[in-house]
């Protein structure tokens, strides 16, 4: 009998987008293209549009609803939430809109009812544009982390996100051109 194993396996999707593409489309440098795209509050409005399309879940019209699009995925209840949030160089944030900002207060509260407004978050770095990932991580792993006291209303950065996701788990890299 051979043992299986047990680990989690964690399936990133990997996007590669051509610079130069977009940089004609834009009528922008290449170098103006990267460092927009690596930019958040840019690159927000896109993970969100690529992220609906390889994990078929309807994105909300509303960037202000607590849920960002209802997934249609098997492995989740039909009544499912899914929310995309951006991984820039200066990390993710995993709290309301509302509560990001200049002159703005998020409580560990108020991440706690933040994370737990969604059941599934698709994580989309973009700290390697033009070279796009989207992690998938349920809500109940990331409320570990904020349990745990490894994400704070701070926000968490790339290198640790990676770390914890690690944890108990094996990723595999799935190429999408």
């Amino acid at each position: 009998m051979v043992a299986r194993d047990k680990t989690t396996v964690t399936e990133i999707i990997c996007l590669k987008f051509s610079v130069c593409d977009i940089a004609r489309a834009l009528k922008i440098s290449e170098d103006a293209v990267v460092h927009e795209f690596k930019d958040g509050r840019v690159a927000s409005r896109f993970t969100e549009h690529w992220a609906a399309q390889v994990f078929a879940f309807k994105k909300s019209e509303n960037t202000n609803a607590p849920q960002d699009g209802k997934i249609e995925l098997q492995h989740l209840p039909e009544s499912g939430n899914v929310s995309v949030k951006t991984l820039t160089e200066n990390g993710v944030k995993f709290q309301r809109s509302r509560n990001i900002g200049s002159g703005r207060v998020c409580t560990v509260d108020d991440l706690v009812e933040a994370v737990k407004s969604a059941d599934l978050y698709i994580v989309a770095d973009v700290t390697e544009f033009p070279n796009v990932k989207l992690v998938p991580v349920r809500s109940t792993i990331i409320l570990g982390w904020v349990y745990d006291g490894f994400l704070t209303p701070a926000g968490i950065h790339a290198k640790e996100f990676y770390q914890l996701l690690k944890k108990g788990r094996r990723l595999r890299f799935i190429k999408v051109y």
